[in-house]
């Protein structure tokens, strides 16, 4: 063998040596285990099928010209009045309701109370004292009336275009069972709105999602 191809092949064995080794101790993927990215990969496909997806229930628009305004609401509930009771906290508004057929005792609804003087902060504040005085609701059960007095109120301040409000949320005894109730107070002019939420408290969380839209779509008109 002549010298120069003797270096010649000397050289190619020692430059393929490293990569030999190299590759030797680089780690095998395994078919019986998957890679990292195939795991997550899973598992935010697995998230994806664990998160509940909440009906879209379309809206129908209610538009109440004489008290001047107008809101959207879920189609498939029924639209009442409801009576004023005397001897209740109620008997003070002009209440439209809405009520679910699916949940019993799950109603939105719209109160309207005139002041005969400027709605404030102060006497927003004073309206929500009054419920917590004196009976929020009547119930008829077996020919007797039961006034029913809330408990765990809690208010505070907040916003609604532009509009100091007053957040409200309390319970009180309904159906044998507790019922749950977020009031917001609206001042429009001289008298005071109430956007209002009532259910069964262990439905109230998961269908607050109703409320949230109703107050979105509620607006005074013009």
């Amino acid at each position: 063998m002549r010298p120069s191809s003797f270096l010649a092949l000397s050289v190619i064995f020692l430059l393929g040596c490293p990569v030999m080794a190299s590759a030797r101790f680089l780690p095998q993927a395994s078919s019986s285990r998957p890679t990292y990215r195939a795991t997550q990969a899973k598992a935010r496909k697995d998230m994806r099928i664990k998160i509940p997806t909440l009906p879209s229930t379309p809206l129908r628009a209610y538009r109440d010209v004489l008290g001047g305004w107008s809101v959207e609401y879920p189609e498939d509930w029924s639209l009442t009045y409801e009576d004023k009771e005397t001897g209740t906290t109620r008997q003070q508004y002009d209440w439209t309701r809405f009520e679910s057929p699916a949940y019993l005792g799950t109603t939105l609804s719209v109160g309207i109370a005139p002041l005969g003087k400027a709605a404030t902060m102060d006497r927003m504040r004073q309206d929500f004292e009054n419920f917590s005085r004196a009976p929020f609701y009547a119930e008829e059960f077996e020919g007797g009336r039961f006034l029913l007095m809330p408990e765990a109120l809690s208010s505070e301040g907040s916003t609604w275009q532009k509009k100091e409000t007053l957040v409200s949320t309390f319970t009180h005894r309904c159906q044998s069972k507790t019922c749950k109730v977020r009031q917001i107070r609206i001042p429009s002019g001289n008298r005071i709105i109430v956007l209002e939420f009532s259910a069964i408290a262990d439905r109230f969380d998961r269908n607050l999602r109703y409320f949230d839209a109703f107050t979105k779509s509620f607006a005074l008109l013009k």
